[in-house]
């Protein structure tokens, strides 16, 4: 009989069980990966022609977000002027402070609070 026509099962189970290790890795990556941190910020939220952002003060970034409960406030003071102060409770995923966010991570805010509408 020639050696090719025999499968060698352990060489098989050897892969799959690498395979096997290697999906358990990855998922075990991507269920921590989505650990959410939450903290609340000082900041200014504004509507620009280009989006919403959020600047955190501290921060020289601004942040790409959506709220939509500020946005009818602030078009209805004048959006091109109006800037919303107050505290953000912001959630992201990065493991860094919310002043080193920038604009490409990934931010929600979950509430607000203590919102001052000011004319610029």
């Amino acid at each position: 009989m020639e050696s090719g026509c025999i499968p060698d099962y352990d060489l098989e189970m050897r892969l799959l069980a690498v395979c096997l290790a290697s999906l358990s890795l990855i998922s075990l990556s991507a269920v921590s990966s989505r650990h959410e941190r939450c903290e609340t910020v000082a900041g200014s939220y504004s509507i620009y022609a280009n989006g919403d952002r959020l600047h955190i003060e501290g921060s020289r970034h601004l942040l790409s977000v959506v709220i939509d409960s500020l946005d009818s406030r602030l078009q209805a003071a004048g959006w091109e002027t109006a800037v919303a102060r107050g505290e953000f409770t912001i959630c992201y995923e990065k493991p860094v402070a919310p002043r080193d966010l920038t604009v490409s991570d990934v931010v929600r805010v979950k509430n607000f609070s203590k919102i001052r509408i000011l004319v610029r």
